[in-house]
């Protein structure tokens, strides 16, 4: 979060994954919130990015200003 947007740069290693998801619930922009990050490659730290940010069902950009209720992001292979 920096000056009211919120950016994602996970710094997860594969192990905190389980089933190629890790989440959090907290409160975000004063909603709580559930960030659910999608590893489906099961890839380590250093070896994925930020493909695609799902906010409240419809993708959208970064950085977020708002939610209700649900951040999906999507992590793929750097290329």
């Amino acid at each position: 979060m920096h000056l009211g947007q919120l950016s994602f740069k996970p710094k997860l290693k594969s192990s905190d994954f389980i089933k190629h998801k890790a989440s959090i619930t907290t409160y975000l922009f004063n909603t709580l919130t559930t960030v659910v990050y999608h590893n489906p490659k099961n890839l380590d730290f250093g070896f994925y990015k930020v493909s695609k940010v799902i906010n409240d069902g419809k993708e959208t950009q970064q950085p977020v200003t708002e939610t209700h209720g649900m951040i999906e992001v999507i992590l793929d292979e750097i290329l």
